[in-house]
């Protein structure tokens, strides 16, 4: 059904008026708008903040493309997204508990747009319902569909941290509209982090399909022979932490191409959903803290660590590092973020370690590792048999045998991919067997060796 745009307070959209807000971000903030509305007994949709980013496009932008290359939002267009996300929840029995999503595809205004519902009781009586838009050209919608999880995850941690928790504490303090504008605010900087990680994804992503030759399973195979060690160990960690790997070093063409090396065994959605190393860019954010591979922390100088945070929804990950450093971009503590373990590798160093998820790792070290994420001051190394990585300085059989017979194939003609392809399939085809095995004998302990 074709859906009406209520007017507001029946003003034409170029006489209504809402808060403005522009992101400082440079380089884009990938979505065309975002969008806080809420839900007027007597107006209807009712939009209270639009975000955008700065209004100059990029010099690689095509002339009248809006920030990123997005086109520019109209506020017709804005006001008929509000209306669809709220609409429906106007006569809303059922009570609406945490923050609900809802998808748009609206080919008409050539668009697309999610929706987080939300509601607040901000005085005695009916929970005020507001509404949370990421609003995006149609043409982004088959790149934004693989990394929507991604901002469910993101933007519910959000709005619960820095507007539903701080909206709810102010129950019965004034108007609605004051108590949102003092709460507003807060969200600026967590909303620019947000919109800063979704660029980088989408411009700095992993390629679907990914030349062999640009990795160090092609020509380099043959050529690097000191580098079959610790291809073996890389692979093999990488393989056993179920693709979560973060890849260091000092050169970005290495780290690149080693992440590149690892993307061939991801899927395709796993490679959307990982980001390449890039020097410092303009939508880059600092990170004030520096920590040793070895376990020890350094205060670090934020000219020389300007870089992307740790993301735990992101697989495969590349930052650049000074000279001569050995130390991560960030807290260890944010590698404890992700429910499964997690790869480190650095590529001048020749180290792989994998950090256990935070379930294996004794409390008092996890609370040593949170003073030290918040002094960021020097502290001495923890001791050896607690140590939270695990040096992974031994080969897997399988991956040894697979890197010999690599050898013996040809670079070019696409039989090494293949040969890659098949090896995936072996090893799930190895998980199924032993996770059939153990759910048909559940009383047999099984002892497996990750060198096997």
């Amino acid at each position: 059904l074709e859906q009406k745009m209520i007017p507001v307070r029946g003003l034409r959209p170029e006489e209504i008026t809402f808060d403005r807000v522009v992101l400082p971000c440079k380089r884009g903030i990938y979505f065309s708008a975002v969008a806080l509305s809420v839900w007027d007994n007597i107006h209807g949709p009712k939009v209270l903040t639009l975000w955008t980013g700065k209004p100059t496009p990029a010099e690689s932008e095509p002339e009248g493309a809006g920030v990123g290359g997005c086109p520019a939002l109209s506020t017709e267009t804005l006001l008929a997204v509000v209306n669809y996300s709220l609409n429906d929840e106007a006569g809303r029995i059922d009570k609406l508990d945490g923050v609900e999503t809802k998808f748009y595809c609206l080919q008409k205004y050539d668009i697309i747009a999610s929706a987080f519902i939300f509601s607040v009781e901000l005085s005695r009586g009916k929970p005020d319902v507001f509404s949370f838009l990421l609003i995006l050209p149609y043409s982004e919608v088959s790149a934004y569909l693989t990394r929507h999880r991604l901002c469910e995850v993101k933007v519910q941690e959000m709005l619960g941290e820095y507007l539903i928790a701080p909206l709810r504490s102010m129950l019965g303090k004034g108007s609605m509209k004051d108590r949102v504008m003092k709460v507003v605010p807060k969200l600026a900087k967590p909303l620019e982090r947000f919109t800063q990680l979704m660029y980088s994804i989408r411009h700095h992503s992993l390629p679907e399909k990914i030349n062999i030759s640009q990795t160090f399973l092609g020509r380099d195979l043959e050529r690097k022979a000191d580098m079959k060690t610790f291809l073996q160990h890389a692979i093999m960690s990488h393989l056993q932490s179920s693709g979560y790997t973060v890849v260091v070093g000092e050169d970005e063409g290495s780290v690149n191409k080693m992440l590149c090396t690892l993307g061939l065994f991801l899927s395709a959605r796993e490679r959307k959903m990982s980001r390449l190393a890039a020097h410092t860019e303009s939508w880059a954010y600092v990170s004030h803290v520096a920590v040793n591979l070895e376990g020890g922390a350094e205060e670090a100088e934020p000219e020389h660590w300007q870089c992307l945070n740790y993301e735990p929804e992101l697989f495969l990950q590349g930052y650049i590092v000074g000279s001569g450093e050995s130390h991560l971009p960030f807290s260890r503590a944010d590698l404890w973020q992700n429910r499964l373990p997690s790869t480190v590798i650095h590529m001048e160093a020749r180290e792989v370690r994998v950090v256990d998820p935070p379930g294996k790792v004794p409390v008092f070290i996890r609370r040593k590792e949170d003073q030290e994420a918040l002094k960021a001051k020097k502290m001495s190394l923890p001791l050896k048999e607690l140590t939270v990585y695990e040096a992974k300085d031994y080969s897997s059989r399988i991956v040894t045998e697979f890197l010999d017979h690599l050898r013996l194939l040809s670079p070019v003609g696409g039989a090494r991919e293949a040969y890659i392809a098949q090896l995936l399939r072996l090893v799930k085809l190895k998980a199924l067997a032993l996770a059939k095995y153990v759910d048909a004998e559940p009383s047999v302990v099984v002892l497996t060796d990750s060198r096997v």
